[in-house]
This record gives C-alpha cells, sequence and structure tokens, in this order.
C-alpha cells in the first residue's frame, strides 16, 4: 500500500504516492496517469491504494486497478486484430476485383470494337 501525496489546485493532476522498499527506504513514486476531481474523491490525499511498482524504475507507480491492467490493452489488442483483418481483406481481396475489372473493361473494349 502507498500514500497518497500531492493537493487538489488543479482540475487534473499527476499524483505521487510514497511507499517503504523491502530494504525500509521511503521511496516517492510518480503515478503513470493524471487523477480529475473525481479521483481525488475515490482516493484522497493520505489514503491508502494499491499500485504497481517497477523494480529497475521505484521512482514510477502504475495503477493497479482491473481496467488499468486489462481493459484498456484488451482494446488495444482487438483494434489490432481489426485493423490486421482489414490489411488482409485488402491485400488479398484486390487481385480478384482488379481482375474481374480488368475482364470488364476488357469486355467494353471489344463491344465498342466489334
Amino acid at each position: 500500500m502507498a500514500q497518497a501525496l500531492g493537493s487538489k489546485v488543479a482540475s487534473t493532476a499527476t499524483p505521487y504516492v510514497r511507499y517503504t522498499a523491502a530494504d525500509g527506504h521511503s521511496i516517492c513514486a510518480r503515478l503513470d496517469r493524471q487523477y480529475t476531481r473525481e479521483g481525488w474523491v475515490r482516493n484522497p490525499v493520505g489514503s491508502l491504494m494499491t499500485v504497481r511498482i517497477d523494480p529497475v524504475r521505484p521512482e514510477q507507480a502504475y495503477d493497479a486497478t482491473a481496467g488499468a491492467m486489462f481493459v484498456f490493452p484488451g482494446l488495444l489488442l482487438l483494434a489490432g486484430l481489426l485493423m490486421t483483418l482489414l490489411a488482409l481483406g485488402i491485400c488479398l481481396g484486390a487481385p480478384a476485383d482488379a481482375a474481374r475489372a480488368t475482364e470488364a473493361v476488357s469486355e467494353d473494349i471489344s463491344n465498342l470494337l466489334i
């Protein structure tokens, strides 16, 4: 658990949390997202909150809620899959359509010449 620090001056704010590392040192870390006024109500200054800490960068804290960990990355994955399917459809579907269009133009030209 980490203690929320900061003030409520602006309409959005980047929160900082203070936590105690395993070796006993107190570390102040910046949360990876900004809070709005609604977030301040949920996590007021001085409240305890659950965060994830990167051991390589202990000065950076991450939101540990399910939405931050799974929902947004899942939506990005879905968007990537849709874009891949769209690109495959364009690449694989284009030659057949182009061949039909070429045949239609050839027939029109031959009909004009006859």
